[in-house]
């Protein structure tokens, strides 16, 4: 749209994030300009190497509260066959998580260490490096675990994440955001298991309730990422579910040998010792087990102790 006063400018879709042309006004420009900054500023050069080989399950049915209490064993046997308990429609790669899509609310769960706050930050990280495309104009990520965070009560606190230099852009930003219903912009919120009793707190004040809800940015997309257990929580808000997958066999090695790519003969004897040692074969379909095993094994001089306990602790 042309001559429009800026605070009714709609949000442009920015494929090759370039910020300086992407028609965002000053505002919000500037709040992206920050978000931008931290993305770049993560450290995830192993989780790089753990979202290739993850994969995220679509789930058919909302997992229930009986599908999220299970046994651990039988979670890690169920990563081993690589498939969630509720009927699968398919796959999606990671990097499809900055598409629009039907759906305004998006679950993402897994198990501890599956790789779902990695999956979230490589999504920030190369939209904001331009190496995927978005359709978004805006993407903020808000960690839950962050108790501030998830004990905001208003969009311009939230925004206030990304307000350090540019505070005084906050209540335009606002303004725009809620003029425009969110259109266009997608808020990631990460550990919502960290927030469980909020959510089950209907009606309260909560910034993230009253996203989830729709009475705040109606039309913004909202991606959650959760442990099993809150997704009964979360199936009022949300129709679709996707589970971040432990790796198969498949992906085992091909980490492995991604790993000691430097190193191919340390590859195979990681590999030979995780098929030798039954106590370590169940972890190591878990991303950041494998990541451990895999960092001891090369700090203790190619070989492992004699625990898994041990591991954790070196």
């Amino acid at each position: 749209p042309q001559n429009v006063p800026p605070q009714n400018v709609p949000l442009q879709n920015v494929h090759e994030v370039d910020l300086n042309q992407s028609g965002l006004p000053d505002p919000l420009l500037r709040l992206q300009e920050n978000a931008f900054g931290e993305y770049k500023s993560y450290k995830l050069a192993e989780g790089d190497s753990e979202v290739r080989f993850v994969r995220l399950a679509i789930v058919k049915n909302k997992p229930s509260v009986l599908e999220t209490k299970g046994d651990q064993l039988e979670t890690l046997k169920r990563l081993r066959e690589c498939g969630p308990k509720s009927e699968i429609m398919g796959y999606i790669d990671v990097k499809d998580l900055a598409k629009q899509c039907k759906d305004r609310i998006r679950i993402v769960y897994g198990q501890p260490g599956a790789g779902k706050t990695t999956a979230m930050k490589h999504i920030c990280q190369q939209v904001a490096l331009s190496q995927i495309k978005s359709d978004y104009a805006l993407i903020f990520f808000f960690p839950l675990r962050e108790e501030s965070v998830s004990r905001y009560t208003d969009l311009p606190s939230l925004l206030e994440y990304y307000g350090e230099g540019s505070s005084e852009d906050i209540p335009m930003a606002t303004k725009m955001l809620e003029e425009g219903k969110g259109r266009d912009t997608l808020l990631i919120f990460d550990g919502a298991d960290e927030a469980r009793e909020l959510l089950q707190q209907k009606g309260s004040d909560s910034v993230l309730l009253k996203l989830l809800e729709g009475k705040l940015l109606p039309e913004a997309s909202i991606i959650l990422s959760s442990r099993p257990g809150v997704c009964p929580e979360l199936q009022e808000n949300a129709n679709q579910f996707y589970e971040v997958q432990g790796f198969d066999k498949q992906a085992v090695k091909a980490y492995v040998k991604e790993f000691f790519k430097d190193d191919p003969g340390s590859a195979e004897r990681m590999l030979q010792t995780i098929r030798d040692r039954p106590d370590l074969k169940g972890g190591a379909y878990i991303p950041m087990n494998l990541f451990i095993f895999c960092s001891t094994f090369k700090a203790n001089q190619y070989s492992l102790p004699a625990t898994i306990t041990e591991c954790y602790q070196g």
